[in-house]
This record gives C-alpha cells, sequence and structure tokens, in this order.
C-alpha cells in the first residue's frame, strides 16, 4: 500500500511532502514487521545455534536481490516512461506477484513454535486415538502431525483470531478447518462471558474453596449453550506452559465431543469429567509426541497474559 501510495505523488504535486512522508512511514513500519517475523522464520531453519550465520546469509540474499531489482528497473524505465498511468498498473502487478511469492514462500516454511490454530491442527487427526487410547491403557500410538504437515494446512484468514482484548478465538468457518460449530475461546475476559458461563465459574470457585488447592488445575473451563456452543478456556495466572497444553487438549477433547454428540446438560457435565481425566492422563505422551515431531513445548504463544485470572 505504502509503495502504491508512493506512486500516486506525482498526480498531487501541491501535496508531495506529506503524501511522500505518509508512504514512508508505512514502508518503515512494514520494514520493523518483516525484520520481527524473519527472525522467527530464521530460528526455524538453525541448527545448533547458527542463527548469526543464518541471518547473514539471509542478509547478503536480500542485498543481493535488491541490487538486482534496483539494475533491472534502471533497464525497464525508459521503456515503461514516466507516466503515472502506465507506471501504476504496473507497479500493482508486480506488488501482487510480491505477495503471493512472499505468502508461498513462507507456506513452506516449517515453524515449530505452537499458537492456538497450528495446536490445533497438530491435534485435531489423532483426538480420537487419544480416547481409544485411553480406554486401552495404551498411549503409545498417540502421533501428533509434525510442522510440515501443519504448515500446509496452515490458513492466515480469519482463524485463530486475536480479539481486541486480547484473547484468541478459534471460530468455525466453513471450508478452513471442520469446527463444526463449535468455537474454542482461550482467555476471553470476564466482562465478555454470558451469565452461564459466570455461574459455572461461580460454581467451580465454591467448589475448589471446599476441596484441596493442591488437587485443582490451573485452568478452568466453561461451556457456553446460548445460540451455539463455545467452550472457553480461562488460565490461573500461576499456569505453567504444561497447564496451558493440558488446557488445550482439554478443549479439544470436549470439542470433538460436543461436534460429534447431541448431549443433555447432564451429559455435558459428565463429559467435562470424563475429557479432563482424558487429558490428564494422556498429558506426558502428548507432550513427548509433540516435542518427537518437532515442536517447541518451552515457547508457547497460544494464550495472552493479560486474559489470565486470579484464584479467589
Amino acid at each position: 500500500a505504502s509503495v502504491l501510495i508512493e506512486v500516486v505523488t506525482p498526480v498531487f504535486p501541491q501535496f508531495f511532502l506529506p503524501i511522500a512522508s505518509v508512504a514512508n512511514i508505512g514502508k518503515n513500519i512494514g520494514w520493523i514487521s518483516a525484520s520481527a517475523s524473519r527472525a522467527g522464520i530464521h530460528r526455524s531453519f538453525m541448527r545448533e545455534e547458527n542463527l548469526a550465520d543464518l541471518t547473514g546469509k539471509a542478509g547478503s540474499q536480500t542485498i543481493f536481490s535488491s541490487v538486482v531489482g534496483t539494475a533491472l528497473g534502471v533497464i525497464i524505465s525508459p521503456i515503461v516512461g514516466s507516466s503515472t498511468a502506465v507506471v501504476f498498473p504496473i507497479v500493482l502487478i508486480l506488488c501482487g506477484a510480491h505477495l503471493v511469492c512472499v505468502f508461498q514462500s513462507v507456506s513452506a516454511v516449517n515453524i515449530p513454535t505452537l499458537n492456538a490454530q497450528r495446536a490445533w491442527l497438530a491435534t485435531r487427526d489423532v483426538i480420537g486415538d487419544i480416547y481409544k487410547c485411553s480406554k486401552r491403557n495404551d498411549s503409545n500410538r498417540i502421533c501428533v502431525n509434525s510442522p510440515a504437515m501443519v504448515a500446509s494446512k496452515e490458513n492466515i484468514f480469519h482463524f485463530g483470531n486475536i480479539a481486541g482484548e486480547g484473547y484468541i478465538v478459534l471460530e468455525p468457518r466453513e471450508g478452513v478447518i471442520p469446527l463444526r460449530g463449535v468455537s474454542i475461546r482461550i482467555g476471553t475476559p470476564l466482562s465478555e462471558l454470558n451469565s452461564c458461563c459466570l455461574q459455572q465459574l461461580i460454581l467451580y470457585q465454591q467448589s475448589s474453596t471446599e476441596t484441596d488447592a493442591s488437587d485443582d488445575d490451573n485452568y478452568v473451563i466453561l461451556i457456553e449453550k446460548e445460540n451455539r456452543f463455545a467452550v472457553h478456556v480461562l488460565y490461573f495466572e500461576e499456569a505453567s506452559q504444561n497447564d496451558v497444553l493440558l488446557g488445550l487438549l482439554n478443549c479439544f477433547l470436549m470439542q470433538d465431543r460436543l461436534c460429534n454428540m447431541k448431549l443433555s446438560d447432564h451429559e455435558i457435565v459428565k463429559m467435562q469429567q470424563e475429557s479432563r481425566k482424558v487429558a490428564k492422563a494422556n498429558l506426558e505422551t502428548y507432550i513427548c509426541s509433540l516435542k518427537r515431531q518437532g515442536w517447541d513445548c518451552d515457547n508457547l504463544f497460544v494464550e495472552s497474559r493479560r486474559g489470565r485470572i486470579k484464584r479467589p
């Protein structure tokens, strides 16, 4: 967008300075954003702490590509001319081609860090196996999807949104990922929970004060039943990385049951207890499977710290 704004500056010569300034600010913001994202991409290529070597080679390739592009521009510019009416559509086509190439390049990168969407894509094909293995007391068959498999399915549009208050939503969207009508909401602010969820939270807090606190998990799951099902997971401030993964796995198990079964309120409560038990029994094997496939389980990006709650 900033490049296109830059191209149209000759059309408004009296506003050349403010338009060029806005375009330059936009380009610098884009450059800073790209630099931050590039660090994660370089890290995915890293072997034995050689990040500096990768960054240096990437910088050399960027400079070389820039010089080649500038040389081609100098050669072609006399043919194209300086008319904005001619230059603008050409730049528009080149910008579109650039974005497509960048998207295809990033899609080929196997990023090993887990966000909400990647965690779901890595786990969704083994949900049934987790239930089956729990019944057979055999959890060795759990094998989550690898970063390479997830990268081919990951979608950058309209999934795993970060809402305005800093919580993450996995919304069901037809044709993207088949959540089939049940959304998963991570770190929902208390102000946005409906009365049913708030009542569940109050009941949970009352029951936890009556029992040994050491038996409690560092998260709570609430089910919203108005309009359509939504599974909310709220983490307590002291939740560890393992607790985050346990809460996610519990959510995925519950979401699968809510999608595939018509349950009464009593059956939903029973299903919550069952999924919690299954998640806790298979957590260690689940984490081992994630690590075996190359996922980074020590640095998670599935929830916002601002979405955490305090114990009563």
